[in-house]
């Protein structure tokens, strides 16, 4: 066995004490660990991936669903795909919506009025359709928590009492911590989201190691 590999070792059997799924039975149902566990999620979930991967992206700051996934790269060809077309009337062209029979000097002022509208992607160059009366949201947490999307992150598969050493350790790598006053005495309990494998096989074990 490699130093390192009897080093690791060593730093799990000092600071891990003791596998405690079934102990963790008591508290799973109750409001301390659920608190915890929401507010851990709420703070590590990736709210933008959550809502984008639904359909859902960003304009001039608020979040919106796309009417369709397609993406269009001008304004002008976003309009067309919603009927509408210039002509030259009087010498002067004009935006018209075959629609509403409604017309307009530019593509933005047409991009923008009815029920159908195109919107741009902050940051992207490209042009979405939106229905005006889906709701929008001011963030990505906003939308994810309204219509209780689920969230992007690990799920808890194992309990393990820790010490408080490798307790902050592991809080600081965005793992899954629980302190309950009533059991942990000072210690933490690590909720670990791989299984299967020893933990001294755990990555972000072998990273606490790296920089100690």
């Amino acid at each position: 066995m490699s130093d390192i590999k009897i080093n690791v070792c060593k730093m799990v059997d000092d600071h891990v004490l003791i596998k405690v799924d079934q102990i963790m039975d008591h508290f799973i149902s109750s409001d301390e660990y659920k608190d915890q566990l929401s507010e851990h999620i709420s703070k590590h979930r990736n709210f933008e991936e959550v809502a984008t991967t639904n359909g859902y992206f960003m304009s001039d700051g608020e979040v919106y669903l796309k009417d369709n996934l397609e993406a269009f790269s001008s304004i002008e060809e976003g309009c067309r795909a919603i009927g509408m077309k210039s002509m030259i009337v009087g010498g002067k062209t004009v935006i018209s919506n075959e629609r509403n029979g409604c017309s307009f000097d530019d593509w933005s002022d047409a991009a923008e009025a009815g029920t159908t509208i195109v919107m741009e992607e902050d940051g992207s160059g490209a042009w979405f359709i939106v229905n005006f009366y889906d709701k929008s949201f001011s963030s990505w947490k906003s939308c994810c928590d309204t219509l209780q999307f689920e969230g992007s992150h690990n799920d808890v598969l194992e309990y393990w009492l820790v010490d408080f050493w490798l307790g902050q350790r592991l809080q600081l790598k965005d793992e899954v911590i629980f302190e309950f006053k009533d059991f942990s005495n000072g210690y933490y309990v690590w909720g670990r989201c791989t299984t299967g494998q020893a933990v001294v096989m755990d990555y972000v074990i072998k990273e606490i190691h790296w920089e100690i």
